[in-house]
């Protein structure tokens, strides 16, 4: 498959919105305005995520268990790192760390939501059930897998509206699950958007924040608008190698980042910092952490794990790409 540039971009814009969203809702800046159209930059990830899913096994005999072991291997164990690096300064009981540790929603006590120990890792708990729906897509030929995951997808968010189940049923058949659909749209059918469309769609996020009640349509159709107009100019826009750099990091800038603004906190907290600058220090401190943890970290580990386990396994290896991060 191949990488596409304009998803790194995107992936980059994405954590760093959820960034910016995180520095102006946890008292890093007093601001009064209406924020929560950043967390859009989760939106942005689930059509991504649907996306690449279809686009890195097209024309590819994956096995479940193939495709299974992938997706463990580049989710779990930094994951894990990031929710040990925050255990311990809070309060939890066993069944808390296990159902996080093995992406399985409860209500959390401390935020009254459904969000494991590390709370970003609720957008993980869709994440893993998305993929153990699509994984099971691959036993069937290529031409059927999109209808079926799509069938499934459908009949889960239409059980959850008419009968709105509680706990975790009621998790995992939240509206949200179709923002993958929209992005295995975009993939299965080459749709693409003149790129005009983009810069309409992120102006409309904030309006349709207000006015829509409903986020899989305020957010996640204009993140499904946003992904397919910029791959029209995927290959025409330049090769900026920091924000590839950021694109390759964000998941672990995504896992980290409450903790890097936990030290900007510690350290700017006590001073008359202006406001701009606050954001700034964040953005900044987020992205090195994420970048260091990325490089030092992630990637060593990710490639011992794909030599131990997965290489063995395959009998074609798959060469290096964005669908690997």
């Amino acid at each position: 498959m191949q990488d596409y540039i304009s998803i790194q971009y995107l992936r980059a814009v994405a954590a760093l919105m959820v960034v910016a969203y995180h520095i102006l809702t946890a008292n890093l800046v007093k601001y009064d305005g209406e924020t929560g159209w950043l967390a859009g930059g989760v939106d942005i990830f689930f059509v991504i995520s649907g996306f690449i899913m279809v686009q890195s096994t097209r024309d590819r005999d994956y096995s479940p268990a193939q495709f299974y072991a992938r997706r463990i291997i580049r989710i779990v164990p930094i994951y894990w790192i990031a929710t040990l690096a925050v255990i311990q300064n809070m309060q939890w009981e066993w069944v808390h760390a296990v159902k996080s540790f093995f992406f399985i929603p409860y209500l959390n006590p401390e935020t009254q939501n459904f969000m494991p120990i590390l709370q970003p890792g609720w957008t993980l708990n869709f994440e893993m059930f998305f993929y153990l729906i699509f994984g099971f897509s691959l036993l069937l030929r290529e031409k059927f897998r999109f209808f079926a995951v799509a069938v499934c997808l459908i009949v889960l968010v239409s059980v959850g509206l008419v009968f709105k189940p509680a706990g975790a049923p009621g998790f995992y058949t939240n509206p949200i699950m179709l923002e993958f659909l929209l992005g295995m749209f975009i993939a299965r059918f080459g749709i693409r958007l003149p790129f005009l469309c983009a810069p309409i769609a992120i102006l409309a996020i904030p309006f349709l924040w207000e006015a829509v009640d409903h986020r899989e349509l305020s957010l996640g159709l204009p993140a499904a608008i946003i992904v397919a107009s910029s791959l029209t100019v995927d290959t025409k826009i330049p090769k900026l190698p920091f924000l590839l750099r950021l694109g390759d990091a964000s998941y672990a800038i995504y896992l980290f980042h409450l903790s890097a603004l936990g030290l900007v906190a510690a350290l700017l907290g006590p001073y008359a910092i202006p406001p701009f600058v606050m954001i700034l220090a964040g953005l900044m401190m987020a992205s090195l952490a994420g970048l260091s943890i990325h490089h030092f970290i992630e990637i060593p580990m990710n490639g011992f794990l794909k030599g131990l386990y997965v290489r063995k396994m395959e009998r074609r290896p798959i060469k290096q790409s964005v669908t690997n991060i």
